[in-house]
């Protein structure tokens, strides 16, 4: 965190603001998100220049002083700039001032969709159109998951689920569309979305056989909605290197098999740390920890306990420019 010199309090580290324009430039690349307690017209013009691309500009939330309201400016719903000001404004006990229409309408945005399960957006361009769709109420043919479905769109009438890109629903306007198959096409305005490499973390009790590791991690993807031809890496750690479960279970699908030391994985700041993962094996998080490690990008799911002997937690993997 930055603060401005005139705040500074201790061992801050502190920022002139006539330089401001500067400091936010060169920090601008190196964080997902940027959370500025100043004039929103302050922000606006610092950022004006450094604007790339929708898919890629990292969040931007502006709050004033008194932590009354928290802005989402910029990446509102493919940078999660929504979901920071709804954070923000939680912890300082004030209001998220959200302005997206379909977030005003309580109504689906695909590009949010996308971002909270982790998938690309191959066409941005058609982000609009799908969205003027769905804010007329239009019929839309919607192929992702049925849990994603049911999740996020099952109480729009006008938003029909179809199992098959090829053959939606007599009547549609446009097509929402997760990993459509090679040659797909359709005279429908459709929007691409593409499942990312995912990290796995997977923990377990001795002896867990590759069957039952198998079911559960088949499981916990398809009620998330992940696609288990997604997963480029199971992690887990060093201690269950010989875990022939794990083992074969790698061997079976052909993922890369990572295993982490627990100091590592100790230092690894998780949303559901345990007392029984340190007390077994040196570190209270192996599931998450280890997808995190692995995939170097952030936590898309959080760890799930099966039958009580199985952890499964999943972490986007880092692109090569280290973007998640």
């Amino acid at each position: 965190a930055l603060v401005s010199q005139k705040f500074a309090q201790g061992g801050a580290e502190t920022f002139d603001p006539q330089d401001f324009k500067t400091v936010f430039a060169q920090r601008w690349p190196s964080f997902a998100g940027h959370v500025c307690v100043m004039a929103a017209g302050i922000c606006v013009r610092a950022s004006a220049n450094l604007l790339r691309d929708k898919t890629s500009d990292p969040a931007v939330v502006v709050c004033d002083e008194e932590g009354r309201h928290a802005v989402p400016i910029l990446s509102g719903h493919l940078g999660g700039a929504n979901r920071l000001a709804e954070a923000v404004a939680a912890r300082l006990g004030g209001r998220a001032v959200i302005t997206t229409a379909t977030d005003v309408q309580r109504r689906p945005a695909f590009d949010q969709i996308a971002a909270d399960q982790g998938w690309q957006v191959c066409n941005k361009d058609v982000i609009k159109v799908i969205s003027d769709l769905v804010l007329r109420g239009r019929p839309l043919a919607v192929a992702l998951p049925r849990t994603v479905f049911d999740r996020t769109c099952a109480r729009q009438a006008n938003l029909l689920w179809c199992a098959d890109p090829h053959r939606p629903p007599e009547g549609s306007e446009g097509l929402v569309v997760l990993d459509a198959p090679d040659g797909f096409t359709t005279p429908l305005p459709v929007l691409r979305l593409a499942s990312r490499p995912l990290a796995v973390g997977l923990g377990c009790n001795r002896g867990v056989g590759v069957a039952a590791l198998g079911a559960a991690l088949e499981n916990v993807l398809a009620a998330a909605g992940l696609s288990l031809s997604a997963v480029r890496v199971l992690a887990s750690v060093e201690a269950k290197r010989d875990e022939a479960g794990l083992v074969a279970l790698a061997r079976q699908r052909g993922f890369d098999l990572r295993f982490f030391a627990a100091e590592a994985l100790a230092a690894v700041n998780v949303p559901n740390p345990s007392a029984a993962p340190l007390a077994a094996v040196g570190t209270p998080s192996v599931a998450e920890a280890a997808a995190l490690l692995a995939g170097g990008g952030r936590l898309l799911l959080p760890k799930t306990v099966v039958d009580r002997e199985i952890t499964v937690a999943v972490a986007l993997c880092a692109d090569e420019e280290g973007r998640a």
